[in-house]
């Protein structure tokens, strides 16, 4: 078996356990992969970002962490910050895996706010196309990822001609 294969199988097993405590859990209301694997442009060095969103507040997440946290050999190896958010790689069979725990009224600000100011969207438009955009949905309890995607599709051409003012040559 190719290392490819070896480390895409090393993840499925990863998410097949993770999809089971998710509904075991009881407030996991959407569970999907996003970012590169997700969109099929990983390479051999590619990360797996997970995602959850629960229902409830900052102890719910917490909570979730804590029983997830048994299947991976190492939590919280690395932290970077994508539109002011923190986000922490994991260690799975020795590969990283970017663990994303958020509340279902934090996703739903996220997405509602998008367009409500240019700054927001230029500080939100990253990890909206990364985290929201970007993803397959491995567990949903309703139609949260399918809503927010809807929500975000298209963006108000008054955005679009600033941004592309702002930061294009044309």
């Amino acid at each position: 078996m190719s290392d490819m294969a070896k480390q895409w199988a090393d993840f499925k097993e990863l998410i097949d356990k993770c999809r089971k405590k998710a509904e075991d859990f009881g407030t996991v209301t959407d569970f999907f992969i996003h970012g590169s694997r997700a969109t099929d442009k990983f390479h051999t060095d590619s990360d797996l970002d997970l995602c959850f969103v629960v229902n409830g507040g900052d102890v719910e997440v917490e909570t979730f962490k804590n029983t997830i946290k048994e299947l991976f050999e190492c939590k919280e190896v690395g932290v970077y910050y994508l539109s002011g958010e923190r986000w922490s790689f994991w260690i799975y069979k020795g590969r990283e895996v970017g663990m994303h725990v958020y509340t279902k009224k934090d996703v739903n600000q996220k997405v509602d706010e998008l367009y409500r100011s240019f700054e927001i969207f230029e500080k939100n438009s990253p990890w909206v196309q990364h985290t929201i955009r970007e993803s397959c949905p491995i567990f949903e309890s309703g139609d949260g990822l399918k809503e927010w995607k809807k929500k975000v599709e298209s963006y108000p051409c008054n955005f679009f001609r600033k941004y592309r003012e702002t930061y294009l040559d044309y």
